[in-house]
């Protein structure tokens, strides 16, 4: 066999091995872009979920300061406050997360519906008017555009952020007794 044969051989196999070597990284470079977008996508999930919890264990204040930021007593305002607060890091985070493409537009416009339609409620509006300059301008022009496009629910008529419902089932619910005679 001669030197020349060897070369070609050997150039060859060089190539193939560069070529199974790009296809390798591609593939791994697919399969770390899958993890890193189900990452973001699980951590914005986890952010939501923390603060929709906030919201719900509090309903009857954040009801309260739905419909009447900031004329509510100052546990409610405190607690609206707060959980209003979470709501737009929360969005902040989503948002981030989005321009770094971990998490696909889809899902992203979803939270920003969600946080746009807390915005829009009598107590929301006033939150935000008074807030919002404590906020990125990017996040803050992203949700009045989405508020412009109009087409946002009444998160209100979710039963927990409806002050009238969180009285009626007060005045339903009766203390819980037991009669042992």
């Amino acid at each position: 066999m001669n030197w020349e044969a060897i070369s070609a051989i050997s150039d060859i196999v060089g190539s193939i091995a560069v070529v199974a070597s790009i296809g390798f990284l591609a593939f791994q470079v697919k399969s770390n872009t899958a993890v890193i977008k189900t990452t973001g996508r699980q951590s914005v999930a986890n952010e939501f979920k923390e603060t929709s919890r906030l919201m719900t264990d509090n309903a009857e204040y954040f009801a309260l300061g739905l419909r009447d930021y900031p004329d509510v007593p100052f546990d409610a305002l405190c607690m609206f406050s707060g959980s209003m607060s979470d709501a737009l890091m929360s969005f902040q985070s989503c948002m981030a997360s989005h321009k770094a493409g971990m998490l696909e537009d889809h899902i992203y416009q979803a939270y920003l519906t969600f946080t746009a339609s807390l915005l829009v409620t009598a107590g929301g509006k006033a939150y935000w008017i008074h807030w919002r300059n404590v906020y990125i301008k990017e996040m803050v022009d992203e949700l009045d555009n989405r508020i412009a496009e109009g087409d946002l629910g009444d998160i209100r008529q979710i039963p927990q952020f409806n002050i009238d419902a969180v009285n009626q089932h007060k005045a339903n619910t009766a203390p819980f007794s037991v009669s042992l005679t």
